[in-house]
């Protein structure tokens, strides 16, 4: 592969060489040099291997052009007289096992000429043979990142002796040859790289609530040595970090993130600035979301005052969901208020391994000190998984009777010691059918459970064929969650989601059971709603049965005790209920998931 040495950036010693270097072979240019005295070389080839660690404190290698030429028995570094270096031509070897392309050099080379010296930089730079060169870590070649390379380059030292000139036999073109011809073969290897330093931004920031990846690097980012980096936050209230370096928001200010690197113990601190302008942020939605097969999906987004600021009025927003996989079917059903000043966004049900992007921007509303325009969308991509509550068949591949979407209530009947109704409301546009309840006395208990007594693997109940029976649940982890819609706008309301085991081992002999006593063995499961008439989307906590909030957690684990007393075999029965709600007050719920972790 042919480089031009000179292209743009070599720069000759003296006025006589940098006219030399524009003439070619035998152009004739006369540049005062005439002489008798022919150079004469030891060797007209001159061989030359370097280490990369052998660059001097300023990361360059020197080669002395002249070395071995004499002129009348005087060494040339020694003669007064003029000498141009003329004539390069610059060719990059492969090395012996092939494939690897010495890279190319356009505008800018890590080669120049100063005085009669070949300088070779060999910093880490664009434009230097360190950044070029660099250590096989993993035995496989890197044609653009070679670990060695070998130039081969041909140059003409002229003090003025006359040339010769042959006829080419074939083409009748002159050949020109100097005594000063030479060739030198050049060969660059790249030392160990390890990690020296660690670079990341100068000027970092970021909205409240917002993730941006800190971006720090080791230098260099190609060293063989350990890759692993560790971040910590100087204050976590500010901005917190995680393994792979994003940092996220939390309150407006400024901290310093620290990264480290623990195979040299080289750490560098970078400053972080949390800005509080007007934002959106997806409140239950990470840059990516799974959401359960046959259930509607819900995506909020809330709005965040710019610092001193106050949100007021009402705010307009812009959804956009898009399907993204081949012939998927995700699309946007509608949006509505979230009781506050953010939305919801209601997505049709869909089947496992469908995915979507989901985009919401703010049309309209008080910006405060932001300009709207300014105001970045929020966006998620939501992808379909299981969903237990929809399955279809018990393990011994009977039918099941439980429906997720109601769009038939059978067998779930009105908790016990209430006069509350339960039944069927139809008609809603993204949700159809629902099954409803209406209270009859003030803060009651207002629900129903699925009575289905048969247990076993045949067992038409879900959660009695599959969790009921021998240890068939114990350790499975399960979230739940439920759209829910209430006729009155109101606070304090809450609704729960409940699992009663018949039997558990907890339960003490001889005592009294039913699902209002068994449930306490089962996940309680708790969400508060929002102040709003319209549809909202509850992902559920499991409070513990305590008013102790330390150790609620969205993921409930069946405990070992279930059909452990002896049976093996154990109804297992589902709740839906609300409390909260005035007489006559009414409640619909929809779309039931219980998702296994």
């Amino acid at each position: 592969m042919k480089m031009n040495l000179l292209y743009k950036s070599v720069a000759l010693a003296g006025v006589a060489s940098v006219l030399a270097a524009c003439g070619g072979p035998g152009e004739g240019y006369d540049a005062g040099l005439k002489t008798d005295s022919e150079i004469t070389f030891a060797s007209a080839d001159l061989t030359k291997t370097y280490n990369e660690a052998d660059a001097g404190s300023d990361n360059k290698i020197r080669i002395n052009l002249l070395e071995g030429g004499t002129v009348d028995g005087q060494s040339l570094e020694e003669f007064d007289g003029l000498i141009n270096i003329i004539n390069f031509s610059f060719e990059g070897l492969d090395p012996e096992n092939g494939g690897v392309e010495i890279p190319r050099v356009e505008r800018r080379t890590p080669f120049s000429i100063v005085g009669h010296d070949l300088v070779i930089d060999m910093s880490y730079g664009e434009t230097g043979m360190g950044h070029v060169l660099r250590e096989n870590c993993n035995d496989v070649e890197n044609p653009e990142y070679p670990d060695t390379a070998t130039f081969v380059i041909s140059y003409t030292v002229d003090n003025g002796y006359p040339a010769n000139s042959e006829t080419d036999p074939e083409t009748g073109s002159p050949i020109i040859t100097y005594p000063g011809d030479r060739t030198l073969t050049l060969t660059l290897n790249a030392m160990d790289d390890v990690t020296t330093g660690i670079d990341g931004p100068e000027d970092f920031s970021l909205q409240k609530g917002a993730s941006k990846q800190l971006g720090a690097t080791r230098v260099q980012p190609y060293a063989c040595d350990a890759p692993l980096l560790e971040y910590s936050s100087a204050d976590e209230t500010i901005a917190t970090v995680d393994a792979e370096g994003v940092v996220t928001g939390v309150e407006g200010g400024t901290t310093t993130i620290t990264v480290t690197h623990p195979a040299t113990g080289i750490s560098e601190d970078f400053d972080v600035t949390v800005s509080v302008e007007f934002a959106l942020t997806l409140t239950n939605a990470d840059a990516t979301k799974t959401v359960p097969q046959c259930t509607n999906a819900g995506v909020y987004v809330e709005p965040t005052a710019a610092a001193g600021s106050t949100l007021s009025g009402e705010y307009t927003y812009d959804w956009t969901v898009t399907a993204t996989n081949t012939n998927g079917s995700m699309s946007l059903l509608g949006a509505v208020s979230d009781g506050g000043y953010g939305s919801l966004a209601i997505i049709n049900a869909a089947t496992i391994a469908d995915t979507a992007s989901v985009t919401v921007g703010l049309a309209e509303g008080d910006t405060g000190t932001t300009d709207i325009d300014a105001v970045m969308d929020a966006s998620t991509n939501l992808s379909v998984g299981s969903n237990f509550a929809c399955v279809s068949t018990n393990p011994d591949g009977g039918n099941i009777s439980m429906d997720n979407r109601f769009e038939s209530i059978a067998f779930w009947n009105p908790i016990v010691g209430t006069a509350n109704g339960v039944d069927q409301a139809t008609g809603d546009d993204a949700f159809g059918s629902s099954m409803r309840f209406t209270t009859a006395t003030d803060n009651s208990v207002v629900g129903a459970v699925l009575v289905r007594w048969a247990k076993g693997p045949s067992s038409d109940n879900p959660f009695s064929a599959y969790y009921g029976v021998n240890n068939s649940g114990h350790g499975t982890k399960l979230k739940a969650g439920l759209w829910v819609k209430l006729d009155t706008a109101k606070a304090g309301v809450t609704a729960h989601f409940n699992l009663a085991p018949w039997l558990d081992s907890r339960h003490p002999a001889g005592e009294d059971k039913g699902y209002l006593v068994m449930n306490q063995y089962g996940p309680d499961f708790t969400a508060e709603l929002a102040n709003t008439t319209e549809w909202q989307f509850v992902e559920f906590t499991d409070r513990n049965w305590t008013e102790d909030t330390s150790d609620d957690s969205e993921i409930y684990t069946i405990p070992t005790t279930w059909a452990n007393d002896g049976a093996n075999w154990s109804e297992v029965l589902p709740l839906i209920y609300v409390r909260g709600l005035a007489a006559g007050e009414s409640v619909l719920v929809d779309d039931l998931s219980v998702v296994e972790q």
